[in-house]
């Protein structure tokens, strides 16, 4: 039995306006949150885990090269 986990993915071309994680503010984590129970609470969707982890995968382009980061346990 595994974790379910939920991954919020940012991508940015430039880090004018911040990095892709700081667009993750509290409350998106909180209208993450919101969404993983509505999920998580669907009878289609019930299955046995052990927890619930919420990731983030930054991507930032830059020319023909993306630089990805998986932020493990984001929040």
């Amino acid at each position: 039995m595994g974790q379910i986990v939920f991954v919020e993915v940012k991508t940015r071309r430039t880090l004018r306006y911040g990095t892709p994680q700081e667009a993750v503010t509290a409350s998106k984590q909180i209208n993450l949150r919101h969404a993983a129970v509505q999920w998580l609470s669907d009878p289609e969707h019930r299955m046995p885990h052990n927890g619930v982890r919420f990731d983030v995968i930054t991507i930032v382009v830059q020319g023909d090269h993306p630089l990805l980061h998986h932020i493990e346990g984001a929040f």
